[in-house]
């Protein structure tokens, strides 16, 4: 696909531009392939719910390239973590960031092979023809038998003309293994006019509010926001600390494939749990009710 589409690089570029280019580019090629396939075996054991697709490594003479699977530490990558993470301090270790990645299902991937600078460029019709001609390598990618795509897959784009160049070649639709289809337009866009994914855009796209809508305390916080410091999270004395705790544990449950109903789950867990430690029933609902946030 690489050698394939070179001559459409050639008259976006320029022939001499990307023959003085050529060697570097085939090296980020090949470099930041082997870097997205080590992140795959990391995945082996995971579903993708989240998909953030984006345009290309930009060039760089820099070792290891600038791709976000080389780095952690990078602003892009800091705004993937706050995606995830908000509440947590960001990581020094590498391994860990990744890993934690790995434990929310999510996977970048290009939709070009080139690490070009492709500013100016992305109106020309020259762009648009590389992108159609690479979408053959960007779905064999996506279709690899080692994914395991989630059926309610999410999916976000990382820069503006990119994506609606790349939306109006797939009509906003894409086929992939499984019987899935993903259906997208400019609203999954995540783009704030910054440099990178900005994100709270992104929580916006991979996060609806509807997700934490059947719940009163819990809103997708990754740390217990109503625990007092020093103090026992599962406290009657702090419900509003008490019932997001166990909120949460039914949002872990439902994504782990767990899909007990809301409502009966929270009528057990008041007659068959926490009864366990308070008698009263009714004060257990008054309880709920009255400390509600939402």
């Amino acid at each position: 696909m690489f050698d394939k589409n070179l001559f459409i690089l050639e008259e976006l570029f320029g022939k001499e531009e990307v023959s003085v280019k050529l060697d570097r580019l085939k090296y980020i090629f090949e470099n930041t392939e082997e870097k997205w396939a080590e992140n795959l075996k990391l995945l082996k054991n995971s579903e993708i719910r989240y998909l953030l697709i984006c345009e290309a490594p930009p060039f760089s003479e820099i070792e290891p390239p600038k791709y976000f699977y080389n780095y952690h530490n990078k602003n892009f990558n800091k705004e993937i973590w706050k995606t995830f993470y908000p509440n947590e301090i960001f990581p020094n270790d590498k391994e860990y960031y990744f890993n934690k990645l790995v434990e929310v299902g999510f996977l970048i991937i290009d939709t070009l092979p080139f690490s070009m600078f492709f500013q100016n460029k992305r109106k020309n019709k020259n762009y648009y023809n590389l992108l159609k001609n690479s979408f053959e390598w960007f779905i064999e990618k996506l279709n690899q038998e080692e994914l395991k795509l989630s059926k309610n897959l999410k999916i976000a784009f990382g820069f503006k003309v990119n994506a609606e160049r790349f939306i109006e070649i797939t009509k906003g639709n894409l086929k992939l293994k499984n019987n899935i289809t993903l259906n997208f337009n400019k609203d999954n866009i995540a783009y704030d006019g910054s440099g990178v994914p900005h994100a709270k855009v992104l929580r916006k796209i991979f996060f609806s509010e509807s997700e934490y809508s059947i719940y009163k305390y819990f809103n997708g916080e990754e740390e217990n926001p109503y625990k007092l410091e020093n103090d026992f999270e599962l406290s009657f004395l702090n419900p509003k600390s008490l019932f997001w705790h166990y909120e949460k544990n039914h949002f872990v449950g439902e994504r782990n494939g767990d899909n007990e109903d809301y409502k009966n789950f929270i009528e057990n867990l008041i007659h068959n749990k926490l009864s366990e430690y308070h008698r009263s029933d009714y004060e257990l609902w008054q309880m709920y009710f009255e400390n509600a946030v939402k």
